[in-house]
């Protein structure tokens, strides 16, 4: 069985703020972590009466026998290259061979495509920052899947499946990749007068044509027309990226009710 994916990076584990304690001044709370592996700080405020008041704080620590700790960015522009990084800690004491994989989706190829393996050696205790090249090739939600697997353990110690579970981690995290700044807007008004036909693209900017994004049509309510048929047209992507593209609508004027 693969380890747990983790995808929930709440920095609030939880927050219960009315809880009622027994005779004794105790009680039991039960809750899920969220997937960081991290040292929580608990904080507890106690309220009895109208003016008797007191507090306390402790602390615990998330943590597993292989962590991956990757840095993604919270955002990015199409055809922007990055290297995104991802510590790995080694808190078993095992020494072995991990290969660590970066997995993006079809906003983001690495050299290697859409999946880049690199090996790491780590000792006891040890750790070590693997680094990767992407390069955003289009706009939308980019997922990465950072993963590690043991390959390799030292020692005569097999490697079992249930040792190679505990010795694997996985999360994934997820941002936006939007068009470039400035984005490149043009609006054009036609007259349905007499049933006139428009070609909507003429007198376009050349650079328009050219990108990719989307075109909006709307129409006067008092004219009483309507959309009869869409066309969602786009050209092959261009190698700068713009915001339009290159859509067609034929509109047809409907008689009064």
């Amino acid at each position: 069985m693969p380890p747990k994916m983790r995808k929930d990076f709440n920095p609030c584990a939880v927050w219960l703020p009315g809880l009622t304690t027994d005779a004794e001044g105790k009680f039991t709370a039960t809750f899920t972590n969220p997937d960081t592996l991290t040292r929580y700080r608990v904080i507890a405020v106690a309220l009895h009466g109208k003016d008797k008041f007191g507090s306390a704080t402790t602390d615990y620590t998330v943590d597993k026998p292989l962590m991956l700790e990757p840095t993604a960015p919270r955002y990015a522009s199409e055809g922007d290259q990055l290297n995104p990084k991802v510590l790995v800690q080694n808190n078993s004491d095992i020494e072995g061979t991990w290969e660590i994989s970066l997995a993006t989706t079809s906003v983001t190829r690495t050299p290697q495509g859409m999946r880049d393996t690199k090996t790491v050696t780590l000792r006891p205790g040890g750790q070590s920052t693997v680094y990767f090249d992407v390069t955003f090739t289009g706009t939308g939600t980019a997922t990465w899947t950072w993963s590690a697997e043991p390959v390799e353990i030292k020692g005569g110690q097999q490697l079992t499946p249930v040792l190679a579970r505990d010795l694997s981690d996985i999360a994934e995290t997820k941002f936006e990749v939007t068009y470039p700044v400035p984005l490149m807007r043009q609006v054009k008004f036609v007259s349905m007068k007499n049933n006139g036909q428009h070609n909507l693209l003429q007198g376009l900017k050349p650079e328009l044509l050219d990108g990719r994004g989307h075109i909006d049509v709307e129409t006067d309510a008092a004219t009483s027309t309507s959309i009869s048929q869409t066309h969602s047209c786009l050209r092959p992507p261009a190698p700068s990226t713009t915001s339009s593209t290159t859509p067609t609508a034929a509109l047809s004027r409907q008689p009064p009710p």
